[in-house]
């Protein structure tokens, strides 16, 4: 239980004057997120302090991976600009043996941001490194109605991509689906993300087994 700090106060509400701040207590630090003092506090991916509360409330919020790895068995990460790339199961950085460093990100991607739609709504956008291509970028939901049945396609083909990946292992290529989250709480901003060296194998792939192809994707997400 995190414990915020009780500053020090240069004078104490006596002789008719205002309390004001000189310091924080001894050892408390500020939360770069709230500025609030902390007595008890942890550090982003990047090293800077923030207090539990604040770490809980961000960890509510991170952007997921699904990696399906040629012709391997999917893995899912969760990851954020705070926390950097995590397992999502047992929550361990993903360490990189080609760069020798732990990873912030997936692969392909450079930079996460939010991209404010008004004051009040936006949703989690990515840059991505070069090498790498945009099959289908848009947004899904669980709660498809007549109006957005090619969601409801999206959503069976995905399930169906990541079942044979995992019983069959027969995908050809490196594919990354980034979600993030939205101000609507029943959409999910997607990213489909594969190499650009890929993308005829992938064509091939989508219309053999799914009869689909990336052009299909990128309509069931817009």
């Amino acid at each position: 239980m995190c414990t915020r700090s009780k500053p020090t106060l240069l004078n104490p509400g006596g002789f008719g004057l205002p309390n004001f701040t000189i310091m924080p207590a001894k050892g408390s630090r500020k939360c770069t997120h709230c500025d609030e003092f902390y007595d008890e506090y942890t550090f982003t991916f990047d090293g800077e302090v923030i207090c539990y509360a604040c770490e809980e409330s961000a960890m509510q919020y991170m952007s997921h991976c699904i990696h399906i790895p040629a012709f391997n068995v999917p893995e899912i990460h969760v990851f954020s600009n705070d926390f950097g790339l995590r397992d999502k199961e047992c929550w361990e950085l993903v360490y990189d043996n080609e760069s020798g460093k732990n990873l912030k990100y997936p692969k392909p991607i450079k930079l996460e941001k939010w991209v404010h739609t008004d004051a009040w709504r936006g949703y989690t956008d990515w840059e991505y490194h070069d090498g790498y291509m945009v099959i289908g970028n848009g947004w899904i939901t669980g709660w498809a109605d007549k109006y957005h049945m090619r969601k409801a396609d999206l959503n069976d083909l995905m399930e169906q991509l990541l079942e044979r990946a995992k019983n069959v292992q027969d995908v050809p290529v490196d594919i990354w689906v980034i979600t993030g989250v939205t101000s609507n709480v029943f959409s999910t901003a997607m990213d489909f993300i594969i190499r650009e060296k890929d993308e005829d194998k992938l064509r091939k792939y989508l219309n053999a087994i799914f009869e689909t192809s990336p052009e299909d994707i990128n309509d069931m997400l817009g």
